[in-house]
């Protein structure tokens, strides 16, 4: 099976990276105790650098310490301030704290640090993500459409994008974004369901 499989290319190669990519099969099966087995000796060595311990920062949200989370992405980011995928993460974990004005000068600073990056649509995305749940949806909408521009077939932007416009009455944009949507991923619920509600906003069930 696949974790015999996992264990004898880390004995066989005994790496680091052989080692993570066990411990990131353990996390994708739920098995968090086994994967932190695995990777806090890995820490000890990378001492707070690189991937490894975002993977533990992860697993210490879903089982909802989010306090040693943000302790662990803290860590990291004193080591390597601008270490993209940390300032991602803890952009983030401000999000879920409630502080929304942190995190969007966060988001915002590592946009202006590396633009046209996939760390940058990734900050737009959480972004517009905030400004949704704000109801600031012009804001919204700017931060999507950026994060398509950077990465053209982001499904999760052109979602958020086709919801967005839906909820303002805009079907047009809001079916053109869903068809994008189905063009990548043609059962999408989601995508699917607002092509629907977009012809009935219309007035046009019959295409719908």
């Amino acid at each position: 099976n696949a974790e015999q499989y996992f264990k004898k290319v880390t004995e066989g190669i005994n790496t680091d990276q052989a080692q993570l990519a066990l411990a990131d099969y353990y996390i994708a099966m739920g098995r968090m105790t086994d994967a932190k087995a695995i990777l806090e000796p890995l820490n000890k060595k990378a001492d707070f650098k690189g991937p490894v311990p975002l993977r533990l920062a992860s697993i210490a949200e879903t089982e909802n310490n989010r306090g040693l989370a943000t302790t662990i992405v803290a860590k990291v980011l004193e080591k390597t301030p601008s270490y993209a995928p940390a300032r991602i993460f803890n952009i983030r974990l401000l999000s879920a704290d409630g502080k929304i004005d942190q995190a969007i000068a966060e988001a915002q600073t590592l946009i202006r640090d590396d633009p046209n990056t996939p760390a940058a649509a990734e900050a737009n995305l959480v972004v517009g993500e905030i400004e949704t749940n704000r109801d600031r949806t012009d804001e919204a909408i700017k931060a999507f459409e950026e994060v398509l521009r950077i990465q053209p077939q982001s499904v999760q932007a052109a979602t958020a994008l086709a919801v967005v416009h839906l909820r303002v009455g805009n079907a047009d944009r809001a079916e053109t974004y869903a068809k994008q949507v189905l063009a990548a991923q043609p059962t999408n619920p989601m995508a699917r369901s607002i092509v629907v509600r977009a012809n009935l906003m219309r007035n046009q069930p019959d295409r719908a």
